[in-house]
């Protein structure tokens, strides 16, 4: 996750349900690292998860994931019927 989050930048990202995320926080549970809240880091990984990630645009990638894999699905048994 850190690395699409990132956009190429040192960042990491941990996630989980709702009722154990919340725990997360000072005095309870740490959560300490070598790039929190690094400004850079922090602001691609916030331009990543409101512009880049977004819902729409994660649906969008799937179809095309979809499209390329039945390509390669088609290339495969035109080379080698057998595959079919």
């Amino acid at each position: 996750m850190g690395k699409a989050i990132g956009r190429g930048l040192p960042i990491s990202a941990i996630g989980g349900r709702k009722q154990i995320m919340e725990t997360v926080v000072p005095g309870l549970v740490s959560h300490a690292g070598t790039f929190n809240s690094n400004p850079l880091s922090v602001t691609a990984g916030t331009v990543a998860l409101t512009k880049i990630l977004t819902k729409n645009r994660m649906h969008k990638i799937a179809g095309f994931s979809d499209k390329l894999g039945r390509t390669y699905q088609e290339i495969l048994e035109d080379e080698n019927p057998a595959a079919k």
